[in-house]
């Protein structure tokens, strides 16, 4: 789609999310992206336990679904 009055093209980033200190914002086509930035920004999570998760839900794959289920016993 195209809008001939808009004028901000110079701002824009082509990433899936972009953070700057406390604002984060992302593509409606990264919802798991944004989510770990908002985790990660809030500190939800311990490093291994936000990779764990992350990467089971990019990377489907079981091992992932093993390590975060570890990492939260620690």
């Amino acid at each position: 789609m195209f809008s001939p009055e808009y004028t901000g093209e110079a701002y824009y980033v082509n990433e899936p999310v972009i953070k700057d200190e406390n604002l984060i914002t992302a593509s409606g086509l990264a919802p798991i992206e944004f989510t770990y930035e908002i985790i990660k920004q809030l500190d939800l999570f311990r490093e291994e336990t936000l990779s764990a998760w992350y990467n089971l839900y990019i990377k489907k794959e079981q091992k992932y679904f093993y390590e975060l289920m570890s990492s939260l016993k620690k």
